[in-house]
């Protein structure tokens, strides 16, 4: 069963993480590991784990001030390519860009700045 049937997964690939409300995220990312669950498909628990340290950073931005609108795009960027090729990919190369897209992001989010500038 394809991930495309997600609402709020057509809507995060269509109009990027900052469409979705603050609450919605989280929402997200259980329907994704059910997805995970219910299906044996690996692509939709990458995919959750690559959004839990984004809706951590979310978490954080109420106290930090704010995340910088350009580092917001390139995620979306990267979640959007990505998620696109896992829609329409077979599941054992989707798994592998969903852990792919994972890493990278976790990776983002972990150096992630406020000082810098993030030029989108």
């Amino acid at each position: 069963m394809p991930i495309t049937d997600n609402a709020l997964l057509e809507r995060l690939v269509a109009s990027g993480i900052s469409a979705l409300p603050p609450d919605r995220l989280p929402e997200l990312i259980q329907s994704l590991e059910t997805r995970a669950v219910e299906t044996g498909l690996a692509a939709p628990s990458f995919l959750a784990q690559a959004l839990r340290p984004i809706d951590r950073l979310f978490d954080q931005d109420s106290e930090s001030g704010g995340i910088r609108t350009g580092f917001i795009a390139q995620l979306d960027d990267r979640i959007k390519a990505t998620v696109e090729e896992i829609q329409i990919g077979d599941p054992l190369q989707s798994a592998a860009k969903a852990r792919a897209l994972k890493d990278e992001i976790v990776s983002m989010v972990s150096s992630y700045d406020v000082r810098k500038s993030y030029a989108s």
